[in-house]
């Protein structure tokens, strides 16, 4: 019975994959993905073995610090999830071909969530173009090839974005917290990423006017926020003070 059972759920699968393969726009969408990775593989064997900018120094001389006890004066103005990733690839492997790598990663989930957003706004044939179009913008195949920040606050800012507005359309608060908890991974790549939160705060006023502040899901996607964050605010305050 569970084998004919587990056999049903694979073919399901099958079904599913089929039908979504069967779909024009989807196909566009995986051959935009195969371009992407073909110009970031590309870039990424060019400038694997790059020197690092100053910036990326700052990054890398954290994640050694956590990594290996070396000393640095951390500085208040650096977020430390980047850092905290690569101490423990460090740990992997020493060297920085996976931290780099992850960028490459984190290049091409954006894409995929461009489209999705764009998707969600209007349709699909506009999530391609968008998706198209951030796959070979020079500053995406830029920051891809670079440990820095930037490339995973595109992501996060995007994904924030997108559920969002899908809270806003659907009104069901697993959004809203979804998109708290992706705020506050975000923020801790890059603190501009919470920019977003005032931006969402701002919709809500002009929408909503303050009746949102009386809903119990506004405070459980405030809490989400801070408790995501709160591993930084805890490091940050033994840190700095």
């Amino acid at each position: 019975m569970s084998e004919t059972t587990s056999e049903i759920k694979i073919e399901e699968k099958k079904n599913k994959i089929k039908s979504w393969l069967s779909n024009r726009e989807n196909l566009v969408l995986l051959g935009i993905l195969a371009f992407a990775v073909i110009i970031r593989i590309y870039y990424f064997s060019l400038t694997k073995s790059q020197p690092l900018w100053w910036d990326e120094g700052e990054y890398m001389s954290m994640a050694k610090a956590w990594a290996f006890g070396y000393d640095y004066d951390f500085l208040v103005v650096r977020p430390i999830l980047l850092s905290f990733i690569a101490a423990i690839f460090l740990k992997i492997s020493n060297t920085e071909f996976l931290i780099r790598f992850l960028m490459v990663i984190f290049s091409l989930a954006a894409i995929v969530s461009v489209y999705y957003f764009g998707k969600q706004l209007y349709n699909k044939k506009i999530g391609i173009i968008a998706s198209l179009l951030i796959s070979a913008f020079y500053l995406n195949l830029f920051y891809a090839n670079r440990i820095l920040v930037e490339v995973p606050s595109l992501l996060f800012y995007t994904l924030s974005s997108l559920f969002f507005y899908k809270y806003i359309q659907e009104k069901k608060p697993r959004f809203l917290y979804i998109t708290a908890i992706l705020l506050g991974i975000g923020t801790m790549f890059k603190i501009s990423t919470a920019e977003f939160g005032f931006v969402a705060i701002i919709f809500l006023l002009v929408t909503e006017k303050l009746k949102f502040l009386a809903k119990k899901e506004t405070w459980i996607a405030v809490l989400l926020f801070f408790l995501v964050l709160s591993p930084y605010l805890i490091w940050g305050y033994s840190m700095f003070h």
